[in-house]
């Protein structure tokens, strides 16, 4: 009974409200990664248009790729947990998988870090009891979010992108990918459209910190 009510009073945190010294802080994250050749074209423009951002890795592709891991942490991103291998069915196996698997994750991730990640996104968003309960358990924050583009299915377009920026509020999350391959260029196009046309609205993109 208590992981029921548990699923039914938790919440994902979805935005990000703040009473600091920025004004109008939005947060860029990026799921999926790393990957080669997307990360790196992300990064680089991350790092023209002077934007920090987070990271929500898959484990067992940090290990693929651990170099590519390390320049996403050298740059000054923020790492969240995004599970050990991405796959769904331990969604179905109980609460004690479902506890191993993140904590499994976030052990690898602890290690190369030396420090927690800022929290846990579930893939797809999904959200099950035994998720919420292994979650609490292990004392991680679920961060989703609010504003999304489908980029992985969908191309992502300047005048989608613009479209977004004239609706954005202070403390939006916005989630993207860095899997992308044949359709990388165009991604980031789209990405440096984005960036400047939220600065020019006045929004400072800052990366997830402690929630």
């Amino acid at each position: 009974m208590g992981v029921f009510l548990d699923f039914l009073f938790a919440k994902a945190i979805r935005r990000i409200d703040s009473d600091g010294p920025v004004r109008k802080p939005i947060y860029l994250t990026f799921d999926d990664g790393p990957t080669p050749l997307s990360t790196n074209k992300i990064l680089k423009v991350l790092e023209q248009e002077a934007v920090k951002a987070s990271f929500f890795c898959v484990a067992n592709r940090v290990l693929k790729n651990p170099s590519l891991f390390d320049d996403i942490v050298s740059a000054g991103h923020s790492i969240g947990n995004h599970s050990l291998d991405h796959t769904f069915k331990n969604f179905f196996l109980g609460k004690q998988r479902m506890f191993n698997w993140i904590r499994d994750s976030e052990q690898l991730f602890a290690e190369r870090l030396n420090k927690p990640t800022i929290g846990f996104r579930s893939p797809a968003g999904v959200i099950t009891p035994e998720l919420l309960w292994a979650l609490k358990e292990l004392k991680m924050p679920l961060i989703h979010w609010n504003v999304r583009f489908f980029d992985t299915q969908l191309l992502w377009t300047p005048k989608k992108a613009l479209c977004a920026v004239d609706k954005l509020k202070k403390g939006d999350v916005i989630l993207l990918h860095d899997t992308h391959s044949n359709d990388i260029d165009a991604f980031t196009n789209t990405l440096k459209i984005f960036i400047r046309g939220a600065k020019d609205k006045g929004f400072d993109l800052l990366p997830i910190t402690n929630i």
